[in-house]
Parts: C-alpha cells; structure tokens; sequence
C-alpha cells in the first residue's frame, strides 16, 4: 500500500475552512426549520420529488421536517456520503420521526421493532454534534438507555439520548 503525500499546511486550512462554512450551513438550515415541539414529522406530507433541497433563495432553507429521503436532511456532505456508500436512502418511520427534531436538539423517546433503524437515527445526529462541537471547542455527551418491552405479543425495544 502507497503512502500519501502529508497534505501541506494551506489545503489542510483550506479544507478545515471549507468544513466550518458547511458546518454554518447546516446550522443555519437546522434553526430556520426546525419542526416545532411536540409535533410528528410523519404527519407532514411528504417533500414533492422536485423540491429544492437544501439552500434556496434570499438566504432560506428548504423544510427538512417530512423527509423520507436522507439526501432531503441537513446532513454534512461526509455523512451523506457515507450513507450513500452504506446504501442507504429511504428513512424508515422511525428516522422520519425523531431525526427533524434530534438534529436541532431535542431530546427524543422512540420505540420501534427490531431492525426499524432505531440505532442510525441516534448515530446521525450524535455525529452532527460531535462534528458540529469539534469545530468549536466544546465536549460532548450521549446518554443512551435501551429497554425492551412486550405490547401485543412483540418485544419492542426503545431507546433515550
């Protein structure tokens, strides 16, 4: 395996500003859209197919909040990547329901079955406060607490961040 050129002190500066312009982005679309408290994201319609994404016009932001596409949050370009990479596209209902107000902050209380995407809608926005606080210096802290209860016949297991 070939090793790689150290990368010289001007592209990391540039790449680390470039980084912390996307990081004010995305910051600035996830307070300009934030769901409000207390609602259901999956009770919104969901974004036509040919919605803008992202930045619009006049410095506004395109609703994230009844996404059902991944590409359809504010999201860092590395993380998109990587759930494209993953494969991974289309949120299940609970990523649809809890990642519009765990993004901006929120605490949430989900519960789902087994294999609903429970775990990656607490991994995306733990990494965008972790990539979001690494640039300003403060520490960052996840609790998560999983408990497992039977309704109907079915073990559900839910979790608390």
């Amino acid at each position: 395996m070939r090793k790689s050129k150290p990368k010289s002190k001007q592209t990391r500066r540039d790449r680390h500003e470039a980084e912390q312009e996307e990081i004010s982005k995305l910051n600035q679309w996830i307070v300009s859209q934030k769901p409000d408290s207390g609602t259901n994201p999956l009770s919104l319609p969901p974004l036509p197919k040919d919605a803008p994404i992202g930045p619009l016009q006049d410095d506004k932001f395109s609703r994230y909040s009844g996404a059902t596409m991944f590409k359809e949050l504010p999201l860092s370009k590395r993380t998109q990547d990587g759930l494209k990479r993953a494969n991974f596209s289309k949120m299940t209902d609970i990523q649809r329901a809890s990642l519009p107000h765990s993004l901006c902050g929120r605490d949430i209380l989900g519960a789902a079955k087994t294999g609903s995407g429970k775990t990656l809608a607490f991994i995306i926005p733990v990494s965008w406060f972790y990539f979001y606080f690494e640039f300003y210096g403060f520490g960052l802290l996840a609790f998560v607490a999983f408990f497992m209860q039977k309704v109907g016949g079915k073990n559900l297991v839910g979790f608390l961040f």
